[in-house]
């Protein structure tokens, strides 16, 4: 039986995926987490606040795989007990365009709960799939799921509340500038007529916890920011709407941005 085009595809593109691991791996030679450690930054206001005896400080995470870890759950990540199991495994998906945050975050940061070929090549589907392609660029998306894994249970204990992931501001707390820049990479853009303000989205978050989240970065953060919550339409899959974080000022951005770009490769 001969191969269909799509299956010609799958199969190119997981080729090419391990090419562009093995490019990435090169570029990067000793992308470790532990050699970023000088790059952390906390918010000078929690300075003062003692976490050594709370719960998720106990679960032995390195602090910038805890910060991306929780920035990416709430943004194009998921972290779930799949049925008939009892640990947690993290799973991750991009669009092939933004294949060196997916490839960075799955070689330095999910490093310890994965393997490289774990990682999978899909076609395009939802929005992606009327997206018109760039030249001769094989577009789909990669995704990553990790082994199931003790800490990553601890922490799911944690963050997720009845099968949902929540945002509490205890957990916050514990947060860096990696948390930021996860968010951001994920879910955030630029809006306005100049690009001149900010907006990250938080999906079908709950308002009450948009807010949390957004009190966090203004008050800790110093961004000025405000959750928004909008009505579900007809074509969303969203019970209940969606919500997003709208950082309405220049100069709030321009302070997030500030924070971040450094530790961007």
């Amino acid at each position: 039986m001969n191969p269909t085009p799509d299956n010609k595809k799958v199969e190119t593109a997981r080729n090419l995926v391990q090419l562009i691991v093995k490019e990435f791996k090169m570029n990067y030679p000793d992308l470790d987490v532990n050699s970023l450690d000088k790059t952390i930054e906390s918010p000078s206001s929690l300075q003062k606040v003692d976490l050594t005896g709370k719960e998720l400080n106990k679960i032995g995470f390195h602090p910038i795989v805890l910060s991306t870890i929780c920035g990416t759950v709430f943004g194009d990540s998921s972290l779930s007990i799949t049925k008939g199991y009892v640990s947690a495994r993290l799973q991750n998906r991009h669009s092939t365009r933004q294949t060196e945050w997916f490839l960075w975050k799955t070689l330095c940061i999910f490093q310890e709960f994965t393997e490289i070929t774990s990682i999978q090549f899909q076609l395009p589907d939802g929005h992606q799939e009327k997206a018109p392609v760039k030249g001769f660029e094989l577009l789909g998306k990669l995704k990553v799921t990790t082994h199931a894994n003790e800490k990553l249970t601890k922490l799911h204990n944690i963050v997720v509340t009845g099968g949902k992931k929540t945002i509490k501001r205890k957990w916050l707390n514990h947060m860096n500038n990696y948390f930021l820049m996860s968010l951001w990479l994920d879910d955030g853009g630029l809006i306005g007529t100049l690009g001149d303000q900010g907006v990250i989205s938080t999906g079908d978050m709950p308002f009450e916890e948009a807010k949390v989240l957004a009190d966090y970065l203004k008050i800790v953060w110093h961004i000025d920011c405000t959750a928004v919550q909008f009505p579900k339409s007809p074509k969303q899959k969203m019970q209940n709407g969606h919500t997003r974080i709208n950082i309405a000022t220049q100069e709030s951005l321009m302070r997030l941005l500030t924070i971040i770009a450094p530790i961007i490769s």
